[in-house]
């Protein structure tokens, strides 16, 4: 799966690279966001919910057509999960395992004409993470006992990015504004995490079946 991921990628930079010249720049511009975040699969525990955090980064649109266009961005997602668990001879225990990516998505956009400033659009593309950060935090009194588990972690992550959103032309520039569905294609896990019976109760294996999944809304603004 990170091999066929990577590859389609690889293809998308390399298309998009070539057909660069025959594309027109749209925009370039900012965004930030916010976000609910979880781990999904078969070996994910019931009592794990969602967390919110805050991501950001930077774009820039290019339109093969008047409908179509790609759009790479360059991003910072939080992603993980929280979690709160009653331990034999710990009682109840909470905690949370945080991730920081670097990430990627290369999104197709498609974009209905229509007159006036207000332009809505749908978008779908792959999106590479890389791994920059990694903690299990659980709160064990008399206070919280971090450990960092990035080597417990896949360094990246292979994604699919869809969503809607609508962009609003100014004078000079635009606002955007989107939702968007991340949902991971490879493992997050390399091994099975250990950090004593509480998390132990937490995670099962990492064979493959636990992913990220975020679902956000980014707010941005395009300078052209």
């Amino acid at each position: 799966m990170k091999r066929t991921g990577f590859l389609l990628i690889l293809i998308l930079i390399i298309s998009f690279t070539t057909n660069s010249a025959f594309a027109q720049l749209t925009g370039v511009g900012i965004k930030v966001g916010a976000g609910f975040a979880n781990l999904q699969g078969s070996d994910v525990n019931q009592s794990m919910d969602s967390k919110t955090g805050f991501s950001g980064g930077a774009f820039v649109t290019y339109a093969f057509h008047e409908i179509i266009a790609i759009q790479p961005e360059v991003l910072y997602v939080f992603k993980g999960t929280k979690f709160t668990n009653t331990v034999l001879g710990y009682g109840t225990v909470e905690g949370e395992v945080i991730l920081d990516y670097l990430e990627i998505p290369i999104l197709i956009k498609a974009t209905p004409p229509m007159t006036g400033n207000f332009k809505p659009n749908i978008f779908i593309g792959p999106s590479f993470g890389i791994l920059t950060n990694a903690k299990l935090k659980i709160d064990t009194p008399p206070g919280y006992a971090t450990r960092s588990i990035k080597e417990d972690m896949s360094s990246t992550d292979i994604g699919l990015s869809f969503g809607a959103g609508v962009e609003f032309e100014l004078t000079q520039g635009a606002i955007t504004f989107d939702g968007r569905y991340s949902l991971g294609l490879s493992s997050t896990f390399e091994q099975y995490i250990r950090y004593g019976p509480a998390a132990q109760s937490i995670f099962f294996t990492g064979e493959d079946k636990m992913k990220n999944s975020v679902i956000s809304i980014m707010l941005g603004f395009s300078f052209m």
